[in-house]
């Protein structure tokens, strides 16, 4: 892969400093922006690093002359579950939705020729028991779900022949990052069994949960960045696994053999 420039919102966020990483190791000069809501330490040992630019801002703000002379925007920033959307509906349409549509026409009228968008399998809505793929339709039920599906069909009327959109539909992440989240299922169930000795499971443990490691989100960053504009202008992809894809009753079942304490 060619090296390139890169701004990443949300880049000091849970999968964001890892991406930031990634990237930095694959010798690709980034601009990374975030409130630093949660401080700066999840950069620790990247700042001052000769391609890292590092800026205190909000996407609902962004200045344009950010993006000049960027190729590629990885649009991570969101307030990212369904508890945190749904305390303030209108703020969270200012930032997960008016925020992301901002940023893409800037990205355009500066000449960025990609932009990557974090959406959400949640767009789906309740599938059931039957397996969906990006052809199956969306029927988003949270509010932070509703601004995903709002922001990709927004964001498709930009798309052209100079500015390549895509939507990658990420599953519940887990792993460990410098910015951890305990809000996520795998990575709240290991917490309260390792420090509890009990996993806690809520609405009978048969609802489908499709899982994904943050680290195989950014490796579908990385490929995104480099696959033809041809092949994934304007489309959405699941990022996740049918192998992946569990109740919630199997996932605590998993960690209980790994921690049988």
């Amino acid at each position: 892969m060619p090296a390139r420039t890169v701004l990443i919102t949300g880049g000091a966020g849970y999968i964001g400093c890892v991406l930031t990483r990634q990237l930095l190791d694959q010798g690709h000069r980034v601009t990374c922006i975030d409130r630093f809501f949660f401080g700066r330490e999840t950069l620790a040992g990247l700042e001052g690093h000769p391609r890292l630019t590092v800026v205190r801002g909000d996407v609902r703000t962004v200045d344009r002359k950010l993006l000049e002379g960027q190729e590629v925007v990885v649009d991570l920033a969101s307030l990212s579950n369904d508890p945190a959307s749904d305390l303030d509906p209108v703020y969270t349409e200012q930032i997960n939705l008016e925020g992301p549509v901002r940023l893409a026409r800037l990205a355009r009228e500066a000449g960025v020729s990609r932009y990557l968008f974090a959406s959400s399998c949640s767009v789906y809505g309740s599938g059931g028991d039957q397996p969906v793929d990006e052809d199956s339709p969306c029927r988003p039920v949270s509010l932070y779900a509703q601004c995903k599906l709002k922001v990709e069909q927004k964001l498709r009327t930009l798309a052209d022949g100079d500015f390549t959109v895509c939507f990658l539909r990420n599953a519940t992440a887990f792993g460990v990052s410098p910015r951890m989240r305990f809000d996520l299922i795998i990575n709240i169930m290991t917490m309260f069994a390792f420090r509890q000795g009990r996993i806690i499971i809520l609405g009978g443990g048969r609802q489908w949960r499709p899982v994904v490691h943050l680290r195989d989100i950014c490796r579908a960053v990385l490929l995104a960045m480099d696959a033809p504009a041809t092949a994934i202008n304007g489309e959405a992809f699941n990022i996740g696994s049918s192998q992946q894809n569990y109740r919630v009753m199997q996932i605590a079942q998993v960690i209980q053999r790994a921690l049988p304490a």
